[in-house]
């Protein structure tokens, strides 16, 4: 039976065997070799697995074995996130519950986009409307002004977002020209995201932006990083949706990908999102647009944004922010304590452990206590 939500993130489609005669072939050194060489990243310090190696571009051709002894698995970054985290870690569980966290945002005059109600079984409290049950949630999806934003308030990946655009009678539709009976998306919602599911304004791009990604809106990720008390900016990137999308899903493997100068917030490289890593894309499929050199507009606001948000949670060393460039200025989309850093990894087509962030990565993991490699975490 088809849904309506998508429930899960999908299995990526990877073949090892594809992936090693075509870079064996690209580098001019044989299977056995770049088997090896694979190995001895899995078990070394590195930790990067046999997918890790070439969906984070560590199987590229040029470079050195300094540069491709740079790339990190996800068990080595997860690691250093966890290092990063105030002991004890009593906030965990905030940044995977979008409510709490849009309440605090907004507290602190913080723009996010406005939540217009949350359906819910269990939660009673707080300032928003609280829609019980299917009669209760069909009538919101009934009589909201449209269009609007749906999204689970715990959970990740774009997993269950949906945006909804217009209504014809008992049909709504959606940002991807679905449509659905409204009753059978209420059952939906309540049957998969039982605990609480969060209605939002849709937040459209800013029309500057909108030439280079299209009509639905992007995710620009920035990361920072605490040191020595005071917030600097890591590294900043930004997903895009790809035809047809209602969302800038990474988990289909379908959108592209961008780098961004976090100093000028102009875009470096695209990344192809369904090819391995170092696979440039030049353009937007989407727009068509040229992507290197192409301008974020708003980008100091975006910047200083993102520093104030990491403010808030002064214990945080590091903080993941998604801000959305709307037609009135950028907006928090969404925070996270533990973003994978192989997305940094793929989309500048170069390794996390690189001579600009390591010093950072290094100076911060000091301030949180760890400054020497353990078992967990074999950096620095």
């Amino acid at each position: 039976m088809q849904t309506i939500l998508k429930t899960k993130v999908p299995e990526r489609n990877f073949d090892l065997s594809n992936a090693l005669q075509r870079t064996a072939r690209a580098r001019g050194i044989s299977q056995l070799r770049l088997a090896a060489e694979v190995i001895k990243a899995s078990r070394g310090r590195q930790r990067l697995g046999w997918k890790e190696y070439f969906l984070y571009g560590a199987h590229q051709p040029g470079l050195t074995p300094e540069q491709r002894a740079e790339f990190l698995g996800d068990s080595v970054t997860r690691a250093m996130n966890l290092a990063l985290k105030p002991k004890p870690n009593g906030l965990g569980g905030l940044f995977t519950d979008k409510v709490l966290t849009d309440l605090i945002l907004t507290r602190c005059g913080l723009p996010v986009a406005p939540i217009r109600a949350v359906a819910s079984q269990v939660r009673l409290g707080g300032p928003y409307p609280v829609l019980h049950g299917q009669q209760e949630l069909e009538r919101f999806l009934a009589g909201t002004e449209l269009p609007v934003f749906g999204k689970p308030a715990h959970g990740s990946r774009s997993v269950g977002a949906i945006s909804i655009l217009a209504r014809e009678g008992a049909t709504l539709v959606l940002g991807d020209g679905t449509r659905v009976d409204i009753s059978s998306l209420a059952n939906e919602i309540l049957r998969y995201f039982p605990a609480s599911y969060v209605f939002q304004d849709l937040m459209l791009p800013h029309p500057d932006l909108e030439q280079i990604v299209g009509p639905v809106i992007s995710s620009v990720r920035v990361v920072t990083l605490r040191i020595d008390g005071e917030v600097v900016p890591l590294y900043a990137a930004m997903k895009m949706p790809g035809k047809g999308q209602m969302v800038d899903d990474i988990a289909s493997f379908v959108n592209t990908l961008c780098s961004i100068d976090h100093r000028t917030g102009k875009i470096l490289r695209g990344q192809d999102a369904r090819r391995l890593g170092g696979t440039d894309m030049a353009t937007n499929p989407v727009t068509g647009y040229r992507l290197v050199g192409a301008q974020i507009p708003h980008w100091p606001e975006v910047m200083q944004l993102a520093l104030d948000v990491h403010e808030v949670f002064s214990q945080q060393g590091l903080k993941c922010i998604d801000v959305a460039v709307t037609p009135s200025g950028p907006r928090i989309i969404e925070l996270n304590g533990s973003p994978q850093h192989g997305f940094y990894q793929k989309v500048f087509a170069r390794g996390f452990w690189n001579p600009e962030i390591a010093p950072l990565m290094t100076a911060a993991l000091a301030d949180c206590g760890h400054r020497q490699a353990t078992k967990d975490l074999p950096y620095p």
